[in-house]
């Protein structure tokens, strides 16, 4: 009975995954054309001097996906002070000013009162690298369907493009030539790759916490292990404290199909919302995304530029 209800709750997950959208589809000739154009704009970049042939080139390259199936992204500030409001900020406004406390009501207050995004669609994200006279890889993490764990993976710019896509379009972001110094230092002399690697995976893993992962905050603490001070122990917690320090702020979601599956969250694997602690109740959490991962670096002055590329 157990396994059937697993297989239950897995097959509705991936469901939900979809969102919107139809089910994503492995088209080899578009991946193919997509690859190329890609490279073409790479070589590009390379010419305009944004990368070194002579050196190791990085960029961030981020696959257009369901963008967390149904969720949505809240924004908010604070009147006075212009900042930005967090998931229990905005849940603190609306249980003050809301006469129905019910969960339902605080719901509709919070869609209500912050603006609502569609800016998620971009969902997952890797490290793209070349070393001199080689090709392009890809250094991402990913969970392994068989034991579960979270793990490295290296593979090429192809490897990457060519899985099922919601759409054949990705997102190249390039750093500043001193944040893909320390990109190389970090990875190949630091090997932060495999220090900072957890094997515990979850999707809505909490944004401060060093006892599970996911993907994009995998690739984001990678990048805060290159920007930290010299003097800073590399440690999760450590760079995840740098992160704070540097303003660092996860994307406020509300979970929609996430939520839903909170009851089977201890049946489904990647999906565990005890670090999201007004999740089960309101919906509410925060999360990385592609979306704070670009915000993050573009504010700090780590991207010099942005690019969309489709087949």
């Amino acid at each position: 009975m157990v396994t059937f209800i697993r297989t239950v709750a897995f097959l509705g997950f991936l469901l939900f995954l979809t969102g919107c959208d139809l089910f994503p589809r492995r088209d080899a000739e578009a991946n193919a054309a997509l690859t190329q154009n890609i490279l073409r704009q790479l070589d590009a970049l390379e010419e305009q001097g944004l990368l070194d042939p002579d050196t190791i080139s990085f960029v961030y390259v981020h696959r257009f996906g369901t963008g967390f199936g149904s969720s949505q992204l809240l924004e908010g500030r604070d009147e006075t002070t212009g900042a930005y409001l967090g998931a229990e900020d905005m849940l603190a406004f609306c249980l003050a000013n809301t006469d129905d406390p019910q969960p339902l009501s605080i719901r509709r207050c919070l869609k209500r009162t912050y603006a609502i995004s569609a800016d998620l669609r971009y969902a997952h994200a890797g490290l793209a690298y070349k070393l001199p006279g080689q090709s392009w890889y890809i250094r991402q993490s990913l969970r392994a369907s068989d034991s579960g764990l979270h793990f490295q993976w290296f593979g090429t710019l192809h490897d990457f493009v060519d899985i099922p896509l919601i759409d054949t379009r990705i997102e190249i972001l390039v750093p500043t030539i001193d944040l893909q110094t320390k990109l190389a230092q970090a990875l190949f002399q630091e090997h932060v790759g495999d220090v900072l690697i957890d094997p515990d995976y979850n999707l809505v893993a909490g944004p401060f916490q060093d006892r599970e992962q996911m993907s994009n905050q995998y690739v984001l603490e990678i990048t805060a292990a290159a920007l930290r001070p010299p003097e800073t122990p590399l440690t999760r917690s450590h760079v995840q404290a740098y992160l704070r320090d540097q303003g660092f702020r996860p994307d406020v979601i509300l979970l929609g199909g996430l939520r839903s599956l909170a009851k089977w969250d201890t049946l489904i694997p990647t999906v565990d919302l005890s670090d999201q602690p007004y999740a089960r109740k309101y919906e509410i959490g925060e999360m990385i995304t592609v979306r704070s991962v670009r915000t993050f670096l573009t504010q700090g002055g780590h991207i010099t530029q942005r690019l969309e590329i489709r087949d």
